[in-house]
């Protein structure tokens, strides 16, 4: 195993995938690609004092750099580590990803929202060209509990 990929969203929930990832990275001396897939949604009305689409769009493509470098950071203390920041819908975007990287593993936090899996986990497991290793997370729970209903 060479390139493990691990999609973010910036949310902490996402960001319980990064445990097993770094592990996993460590045990085959891989590599990690952290990916923001960036969505924006189409159907907003603009106010006149929230900022205009383009300028949102802008403010928030920053705010993840910022984001996804402090994790780079984070990570690249402990195993190798790149960011991405790719637009577009989430489960596509992580799919194409992977291909790009020829990743060997896909680890992905879900809190299954939308199902069993949750949207974006079950359309990755239909489409990607790797193992998905998904690490099932309930809002607001700390990783112990979920480790422990997972032995």
């Amino acid at each position: 195993m060479k390139r493990i990929l691990v999609p973010l969203d910036g949310s902490s929930t996402a960001e319980q995938a990064l445990k097993l990832a770094l592990e996993e990275a460590r045990l085959h001396q891989a590599e990690l690609v952290v990916l923001h897939a960036m969505s924006f949604p189409r159907d907003l009305m603009w106010l006149d004092h929230l900022p205009r689409p383009g300028e949102w769009a802008e403010l928030a493509r920053c705010e993840a750099e910022d984001y996804m470098d402090r994790v780079r950071s984070r990570l690249s203390a402990e195993v190798p580590t790149r960011a991405r920041l790719e637009s577009g819908p989430p489960a596509r975007t992580i799919d194409a990803v992977a291909r790009e990287e020829q990743a060997d593993l896909i680890v992905l936090a879900t809190h299954g929202r939308t199902g069993l899996l949750g949207g974006v986990a079950s359309k990755l497991l239909q489409l990607a060209p790797c193992p998905v290793l998904l690490v099932p997370i309930k809002p607001d729970q700390p990783m112990d509990k979920v480790f422990k209903g997972l032995c």
